[in-house]
């Protein structure tokens, strides 16, 4: 559960796109497996775990349906369950329509703002890792 299976395609088909004459180069140079991952696929890959970050943690921030399963104390609630709360309370069917749309709008602002926070520092490398990753030579 710690990342999904769409996150685990994107990596591997990104580090195959990597060429392994840059492996072997470090190989010839002495270098181990560690050694070439850390100093050469790791740099090289910041496009890929950009692009996966940004993919995990949108869905990990969205995750409603866990919350809702495995917590019984409403004051643990995460932002997400009170938010579909606010949003339902107000489709409710009875006469009382006690959340106004200017609540709800202003919980979804909320809701959404550390994603609106987030992407700019991650953008640069998203569209970059969204296509070396799925591309298939």
């Amino acid at each position: 559960g710690a990342v999904s299976g769409f996150s685990i395609l994107l990596m591997r088909n990104f580090f195959q796109s990597i060429p392994m004459d840059i492996l072997e180069a470090a190989k010839i140079d002495g270098s181990g497996q560690f050694r070439a991952f850390w100093s050469i696929y790791l740099p090289l890959s910041k496009a890929g775990l950009a692009t996966v970050t940004l993919f995990e943690f949108v869905g990990r921030w969205n995750n409603l349906l866990t919350t809702l399963l495995l917590i019984n104390n409403s004051a643990k609630d995460t932002l997400q369950v009170a938010l579909y709360g606010l949003v339902d309370q107000g489709s409710s069917t009875s006469s009382g329509n006690l959340v106004t749309t200017n609540v709800k709008m202003a919980g979804i602002i909320i809701a959404v703002l550390p994603l609106i926070l987030v992407y700019p520092f991650v953008q640069k490398y998203f569209v970059k890792g969204i296509f070396l990753g799925a591309s298939k030579e």
